[in-house]
C-alpha cells in the first residue's frame, strides 16, 4: 500500500513539473503573439493615417495651390503622440496632375529590426483655371484661404433628416446595374418638397435647368469651393444666379427631376469651380 502511495506521489510531482514547464514555455509564446497582433494593429492605424493625411493635403492643395499649406494639413491629419511617424511628405504638380507622396515609419515591437517603411501615393487632376465660372466671379472664388478642412466639417447638412441612399465613390450604374462609374456626390432621399438648405454662406452661380440633374443649384463659398444641389423641380427652386445666401437658408425642395430613380437630393462639393475636382462631401459636413 505504501509503495502504491509513493508511486502516486511521484506521478503527481511529475505532473506538476510538467505543468510548470508548459507555463514557462507558453507564457513567452502568448506574449510574443500579443506583440505580433499589436504590430498588425499599429501598422493598420499607420496606413489609415497616411491615407487620411494624403487626402487632406490634396484637398488643400487643389483649393489653394500652396504646397506649404498642404504639408501643414498632412501633419495635422496625421496627428501627434503616436508610435509611428510621418517620415516624409511631398506634393507637386507633374504634367496635368498633382502628385502627393507620403512615407511613414512604423517601429517593430517584437524584434530588433529596422522600422517598416510604408509609402503611399495619391494623384489628382491639376486644375489650371476655374472651368465654367465667369471671370467676374473669380475674385469671389479666389477669396483668401480659410480652413475649410476643420475636424468636424464646415458645411451644415443640406437636409434636416439624414437618409443617405448612395455614397460618394465608384458604384454600379443605378439604371443598368452593370457599368461601374464614379458617383461624384452623395444622395439624400426624402419626400418631394422636403426643404433643402444652403450648406454655407455663398454666391449662387447657377439655379435652373441642366442636363442629367434636370435642375440644379450651384453655390460658391470662397476658397475655390462650390456646393452643387441636383434633381429639384424648377418651381421648387427659390434662389437665382447672383443671389448671396446664408448658411441654412431654404433654397429649394427635394425633387425627382432629370436622370433619377426616386425623390432625392444629389449633393456635391467641388474644388476649383463647377468643372473642378469632386470631393467627398462627408469630409465637409458637420452633423
Amino acid at each position: 500500500m505504501s509503495q502504491r502511495h509513493s508511486w502516486l506521489q511521484r506521478i503527481q510531482r511529475h505532473q506538476k513539473g510538467t505543468m510548470t514547464l508548459e507555463y514557462i514555455v507558453a507564457l513567452p509564446m502568448f506574449f510574443l503573439l500579443g506583440l505580433v497582433l499589436w504590430q498588425f494593429v499599429i501598422a493598420g492605424l499607420a496606413m489609415m493615417d497616411t491615407h487620411s493625411a494624403l487626402r487632406g493635403a490634396m484637398q488643400v492643395f487643389v483649393t489653394t495651390k500652396s504646397s506649404d499649406r498642404a504639408k501643414k494639413q498632412a501633419m495635422r491629419s496625421f496627428g501627434q503622440q503616436k508610435p509611428y511617424r510621418l517620415q516624409s511628405f511631398l506634393i507637386k504638380i507633374r504634367g496635368n496632375e498633382v502628385l502627393a507622396v507620403a512615407t511613414t515609419e512604423i517601429p517593430i515591437f517584437f524584434a530588433r529590426m529596422k522600422p517598416l517603411i510604408y509609402k503611399k501615393e495619391l494623384r489628382s487632376p491639376f486644375l489650371q483655371d476655374y472651368t465654367g465660372i465667369p471671370s467676374s466671379e473669380l475674385v469671389y472664388l479666389q477669396a483668401p484661404y480659410s480652413s475649410h478642412l476643420s475636424e468636424n466639417g464646415i458645411f451644415r447638412s443640406p437636409v434636416k433628416v439624414w437618409q443617405m441612399t448612395s455614397a460618394y465613390g465608384v458604384r454600379r450604374n443605378p439604371f443598368t446595374g452593370r457599368i461601374m462609374e464614379m458617383h461624384a456626390g452623395i444622395d439624400l432621399a426624402g419626400p418631394v418638397g422636403t426643404p433643402i438648405y444652403a450648406a454655407g454662406d455663398g454666391l449662387v452661380l447657377a439655379a435652373g435647368p441642366v442636363r442629367g440633374f434636370g435642375n440644379w443649384i450651384v453655390i460658391a463659398h470662397g476658397n475655390g469651393l462650390v456646393t452643387i444641389y441636383g434633381h429639384m423641380y424648377k418651381d421648387q427652386i427659390y434662389v437665382k444666379p447672383g443671389d448671396y445666401v446664408k448658411s441654412g437658408q431654404h433654397i429649394a425642395g427635394i425633387g425627382n427631376a432629370g436622370r433619377s430613380t426616386g425623390a432625392h437630393l444629389h449633393f456635391e462639393v467641388r474644388a476649383g469651380g463647377i468643372g473642378g475636382t469632386s470631393l467627398n462631401p462627408l469630409r465637409f459636413i458637420a452633423r
